[in-house]
């Protein structure tokens, strides 16, 4: 029994067009499913920061009332 190599050559066009594209896709996606997290991650710390200003800035006027 003789083992064949796989060939590109030997897949129809559409098969070797998506042999190519969908590792290039799917590590596409991943990256930018990435990026997507950590902007997530930025934008729930910039919330996080701003509520802590506007709470320094209702204890600024809290001090100055006393």
């Amino acid at each position: 029994m003789r083992m064949t190599r796989f060939q590109l050559s030997n897949l129809s066009i559409r098969t070797r067009i998506a042999v190519l594209t969908i590792p290039l896709t799917l590590a596409v996606s991943v990256a930018a499913g990435m990026i997507l997290v950590e902007r997530h991650h930025q934008v729930r710390g910039m919330e996080q920061a701003a509520g802590l200003t506007r709470f320094a800035v209702d204890i600024r006027a809290l001090v100055h009332e006393l």
